[in-house]
């Protein structure tokens, strides 16, 4: 349930200096942040304002950065989502409204060893990268899900299943 390890490393190192170099820039008092809290605060700043990446990279253009991993980048839907379960394969992300859902693939690590649980309601990024849906491995942790609401979201998700709303596997030519 995780993307390759090649990949992932390839994401992560344009991913962190991306995410580093909108912190840097940002207004945010910069004084004993952890890393993952600058990571999560550049996020911010990129879902706020999406042109920040041809900065970036106008910025960077002495570099080589691999095509997919910009356009997994250009393509990240940040947002909360509702971590549902895990299956053989992936983790099933429903998206808060229980309108779309993907089965998710972590980086470095499966999403429940990083939230340590199912059935909580999260922030993070979904992207399209090597043909599969992937999280960007920022989770902030925002509410367990009662038992009725993981009743109400199975339900979503065996409709969004039915009506083929539920992807598991992501366009590779849109990358």
């Amino acid at each position: 349930m995780k993307i390759d390890p090649v990949t992932a490393n390839d994401f992560i190192a344009v991913y962190r200096e991306f995410l580093l170099d909108l912190y840097e820039s940002s207004e945010t008092e910069k004084v004993h942040k952890k890393l993952t809290e600058k990571l999560v605060i550049g996020r911010r700043q990129f879902s706020e304002n999406r042109d920040l990446l041809k900065v970036f990279l106008e910025k960077n253009n002495k570099f080589n950065f691999p095509k997919e991993t910009i356009s997994a980048i250009e393509n990240i839907e940040i947002a909360k989502w509702v971590y549902l379960r895990d299956t053989r394969y992936y983790s099933v992300l429903l998206n808060i409204d229980g309108l779309s859902g993907y089965g998710v693939l972590g980086l470095n690590d499966k999403i429940k060893e990083i939230v340590g649980q199912s059935g909580v309601v999260i922030e993070t990024g979904v992207m399209p990268l090597k043909g599969n849906f992937v999280s960007d491995g920022l989770i902030l942790s925002l509410a367990d899900l009662g038992s009725n609401y993981k009743k109400e979201f199975n339900v979503k998700f065996r409709e969004l299943k039915e009506s083929k709303k539920f992807k598991t596997k992501a366009n590779v030519s849109s990358q």
